[in-house]
């Protein structure tokens, strides 16, 4: 080996071998060495020297983090059996977050952390670099530092494919409440979201298909929706209720099982205010990324499919496994449209009623047990006093089915 080539070779490991045994800024003892070997997500790194600045030498730390530690900072609540699973989806589709440090070094044999940052199939993502040393030396996660935008598409992708060979749609009908909640119907005074919701329309949807199509890296959904001129708030008026925990009005927010919720209706008569057949395909390289795509919220809570006619569906991720919601456009159909502002009127009159009925119900509980049945009776019945006095239209209370 030439001489020069020797040295200029010597020389870049000796400046390697500088870092390696100095001392970050914030850390006396242990060297740089010792903390990157202590890191759960630095420890198996590559030395290498970069282009010198003018005549400052660079060295170079990289170390790819296991995609198990980036699913851990993005899902932690994700079964571990379904977590292992969405690992195996992100290597093989060679999914790689690096975290990479850059030193000047000096003549003096002193040196600074030039750079520090995470970067996404070797595109870099703006971070703070002192912020990112201190979590590096105390050991902490980097679940809140930025990635590139793509990375949310292939994770997005990995994802998706598990919760869906995870998720049962073939079960039959599944029954529900029409429109994504907070869509279709205004607050007045109640600002809980499962007092509103109760007045959606129930909606019974069969999915016919759904599947990932990994080349086009692309969702398909088939499905059958009909929405009926049935809610929660009718079944209400005659002492029955879709959620497990109280009337959707009062108290309501976890829905029955789809068989009981259609037993329940089944004895009833109500009429379809609609009934189509949708057909959806979602691209995840149209991910709306946001400004920020932080490793924590890297996956996308809710998917939002859209068709020609502005008709929706929303595939959310829960527990591991797919739920899957339907807004249909029903701007166009004026049964369905009808209905709502109907719905709404009821709602603006029962915003009416409910203080008074609750500020009733309150004093009568000193005297004997009040149910949510009672508020919901006097409730009523002072919406229909108030909506007579105003000449409105009183709903019709829900009537049993006839016989064929």
């Amino acid at each position: 080996m030439p001489l020069c080539t020797a040295l200029m070779v010597g020389c870049a490991e000796d400046n390697i071998n500088k870092v390696k045994n100095g001392y970050f800024p914030n850390e006396s003892k242990k060297n740089v060495s010792e903390v990157l070997s202590l890191s759960p997500y630095a420890a198996k790194g590559t030395w290498s020297n970069l282009e010198a600045k003018g005549e400052v030498p660079m060295v170079a730390y990289r170390s790819t983090i296991a995609n198990e530690i980036i699913v851990n900072w993005a899902m932690p609540n994700l079964s571990e059996e379904l977590k292992t699973k969405v690992v195996k989806n992100l290597n093989d589709k060679d999914f790689e977050v690096s975290l990479n440090l850059e030193f000047a070094v000096y003549k003096n044999g002193s040196f600074e952390v030039e750079d520090a940052f995470l970067a996404y199939q070797d595109t870099k993502a703006a971070n703070n670099s002192t912020e990112l040393v201190d979590k590096l030396i105390n050991k902490e996660g980097l679940g809140d530092f930025n990635l590139a935008d793509k990375s949310k598409v292939l994770f997005n992708e990995a994802l998706y494919d598990v919760l869906l060979a995870n998720t049962n749609f073939s079960e039959g009908t599944k029954v529900g409440l029409f429109g994504h909640p907070g869509s279709l119907f205004s607050r007045t005074i109640f600002s809980d979201k499962e007092i509103y919701r109760s007045f959606h329309p129930l909606s019974m949807n069969r999915v016919q298909e759904l599947s990932l199509n990994k080349e086009q890296h692309s969702i398909h959904l088939k499905a059958n929706t009909q929405i009926l001129d049935l809610n929660d708030y009718m079944l209400n008026e005659i002492g029955l209720t879709i959620f497990e925990n109280g009337y959707g009005l009062l108290d309501g927010s976890k829905l029955k099982s789809d068989q009981e919720i259609l037993k329940l209706i089944t004895p009833y008569s109500y009429n379809y205010l609609l009934s189509q057949e949708l057909s959806f395909d979602y691209d995840f390289t149209e991910l709306s990324l946001g400004e920020d795509c932080k490793i924590e919220s890297l996956d996308q809570e809710v998917l939002t499919l859209s068709d020609s006619d502005s008709n929706k569906a929303y595939l959310a991720s829960e527990q591991g496994q797919l739920k899957l919601s339907f807004d249909s456009n029903y701007q166009n159909n004026s049964a369905l449209r009808d209905y709502v502002i109907e719905q709404q009127n009821i709602i603006d009159y029962t915003a009416i009623a409910y203080p008074i009925a609750y500020a009733a119900s309150s004093i009568a509980s000193f005297t004997s047990k009040q149910s949510d049945y009672d508020l919901f009776k006097a409730m009523i019945g002072i919406r229909n006093k108030v909506m007579n006095e105003a000449g409105a239209k009183i709903p019709k209370p829900l009537s049993k089915g006839q016989s064929i």
